[in-house]
């Protein structure tokens, strides 16, 4: 039996065609070459999460994540076209993941100040745990990035906690005379520089403990009485 080629390859117009698409090679199972094809680009992005977690976008080539991930640049190229795109990719997953993570948060027993404050301790706890996540984080807010713009994620969080604290207001878990707005711009100013303090320095420490702190001297100036 004739040996499969399992090597990139270019098409008639140069574009490199990948070796796992249901689109190369013969007749075969589509499937599975659809399902070979997701995995490459999942493991494609999850290599270039821990480079670019560990080195920054500017301080990490391409050969780095080929390399972690086990896989051709023909591969890489064919699914993400280049270094930027891999940071796009990140950038946007995260951006869209924290919507989920909210609608999960509100549909928990409390109140919606207690909502806040849950949804503060599970973004650290995932931020924590997943570096995709941690990565997207890190290339939305740096500047070498040339899609980076830490406005649009400062933006992103503060309306996320504005709509959470509003309803604080109308339930009666937060005080009266406090400004949702405000209250969000602290909160979110306080997540994102300890955040990034927590990945110049030690990323061993749990950052529970610093909301444990935050909170402890923050909630009692916006809480009911």
């Amino acid at each position: 039996m004739p040996r499969r080629n399992t090597q990139s390859t270019t098409t008639g117009n140069g574009r490199v065609r990948d070796p796992a698409s249901p689109s190369s090679g013969t007749a075969g199972a589509p499937s599975s070459r659809a399902e070979k094809s997701h995995l490459t680009r999942a493991a494609v992005l999850r290599a270039a999460a821990e480079c670019f977690d560990e080195a920054g976008y500017l301080a990490t080539p391409l050969d780095d994540v080929t390399t972690r991930a086990g896989v051709t640049k023909g591969a890489v190229y064919f699914h993400f076209g280049s270094k930027q795109a891999l940071a796009d990719a990140l950038i946007e997953a995260q951006r869209d993941h924290w919507a989920g993570v909210v609608e999960e948060i509100t549909s928990r027993p409390g109140s919606a100040l207690d909502h806040v404050v849950q949804l503060t301790y599970e973004m650290a706890g995932q931020l924590r745990q997943d570096v995709e996540l941690r990565a997207g984080v890190r290339l939305a807010t740096d500047p070498d990035v040339p899609s980076g713009n830490p406005l649009a994620i400062i933006e992103q969080w503060e309306a996320m906690l504005e709509t959470l604290l509003r309803r604080a207001r109308r339930d009666g878990s937060m005080a009266s005379g406090g400004s949702p707005a405000a209250a969000a711009r602290v909160i979110v100013i306080f997540f994102l520089a300890t955040h990034g303090l927590d990945l110049l320095s030690d990323r061993t420490r749990d950052p529970r403990r610093r909301l444990d702190e935050f909170w402890g001297l923050v909630l009692p100036g916006i809480a009911a009485h």
